[in-house]
């Protein structure tokens, strides 16, 4: 359920009795009721799609206390779930729970102190007529458009990228996998991560050639367990899903880090907070406000920047209510999804790995038994 729309009429993020108050005080409006506005008017503020019905609170019939809070529906004529199928208010059993969603932030519930921060930046830049929440919008409805318009699909298994990992390790001129008993005593070891280096033994043709500056995303997975189980997960996650290439987003990306590192470096709290290129990375809200001040100013880095600089100099905002609204960050896992295309594009010259999921099952019962676990 929606507990927050769009309002097209009044351009900012509302909830019901806000969009009431609001409805209630514009008299030049001319709808039968509230309810035949919000029809007309609401939007989902993740999905963008129209034609909400409002539900109004409900009751205990036992003690007459609220019991469900009141919400916006949006459904179709024949009564089925109207929002996109990758929207988290969506109720259908196709639901598709991808991971492009984690970019969402909801400014106004985070308790983090940089998302605090982040969240008076978006009042401020409100306040003074840097961006609106209609612009909030449009970022919102373009990263929608991009989603839908995805035709990459992720039809590989997860163990792909931990056996990609595991032979990129050099072999010691063994020819086999070696039991060692005395391997399982180790703080390090993990089943799993035998499984792996049993089975690159089993594909000796499974070699990346490093020299191919496009192959070289592939470090990260030898640099970073976080980074490799990141990427197994996702590629679970999104498995059989049609999604969108996010390497077409590179310079978009690339420019929302720099203006990311700016905003850290004029911002005294953000920059003791957020350390070096790895950090401003991982920040969701530091990407959202940065991508928004870029989108903002159609993707000009200085045209960014000198809006952030401006915002820094008004002083605090007076009205925290406006950074009340969903925040974006477009490139949520890039770097992971640069490995995940990057091997999709090199499968058709690997061998043959459709049943990957059942060979690592056999292999992991095999060493189970042999490792006595």
């Amino acid at each position: 359920m929606a507990i927050t729309v769009y309002s097209r009429t009044f351009k900012k993020e509302l909830d019901m009795v806000q969009l009431l108050n609001h409805y209630s005080s514009d008299n030049a409006l001319n709808f039968s009721d509230f309810k035949e506005f919000v029809a007309f008017d609401a939007e989902c503020p993740i999905c963008n799609v129209s034609g909400a019905i409002v539900v109004s609170e409900g009751y205990s019939k036992r003690t007459n206390k609220i019991v469900s809070q009141s919400h916006f529906s949006f459904r179709t004529k024949d009564g089925t779930d109207a929002h996109k199928v990758f929207c988290d208010h969506y109720s259908g059993d196709d639901k598709q729970i991808d991971s492009s969603r984690d970019g969402f932030i909801k400014f106004g519930t985070s308790g983090s102190e940089i998302t605090s921060i982040i969240r008076e930046l978006v009042c401020r830049g409100i306040e003074h007529d840097e961006f609106n929440q209609e612009d909030i919008r449009n970022m919102r409805q373009w990263f929608t458009e991009l989603r839908q318009s995805g035709t990459f699909s992720v039809n590989y298994s997860p163990h792909m990228i931990n056996l990609i990992r595991a032979s990129m390790y050099s072999r010691k001129g063994e020819s086999k996998y070696i039991v060692d008993e005395e391997r399982k005593n180790k703080s390090w070891f993990d089943i799993n991560d035998e499984v792996y280096r049993s089975l690159r033994f089993k594909y000796p043709s499974l070699m990346i050639d490093m020299t191919n500056e496009n192959n070289s995303v592939f470090y990260n997975l030898v640099n970073s367990t976080t980074f490799t189980k990141q990427a197994h997960r996702l590629v679970a996650r999104d498995r059989g899903y049609q999604v969108y290439d996010r390497r077409l987003l590179k310079e978009k990306y690339e420019a929302t880090i720099r203006v990311a590192q700016k905003i850290t470096r004029h911002h005294e709290f953000l920059f003791r907070k957020i350390r070096g290129i790895s950090a401003v990375k991982k920040n969701n809200p530091l990407l959202a406000v940065s991508a928004l001040l870029l989108f903002v100013s159609d993707w000009n880095e200085t045209t960014a920047i000198n809006k952030f600089i401006k915002l820094c100099g008004v002083g605090k905002s007076k009205n925290n209510d406006e950074g009340n609204v969903i925040g974006l960050n477009p490139f949520i896992h890039y770097d992971v999804w640069n490995v995940i295309h990057q091997l999709k594009d090199l499968m058709v010259t690997l061998p043959d790995f459709s049943n990957l999921d059942e060979e690592f099952d056999r292999e992991k019962s095999r060493l189970i038994e042999l490792y006595k676990l």
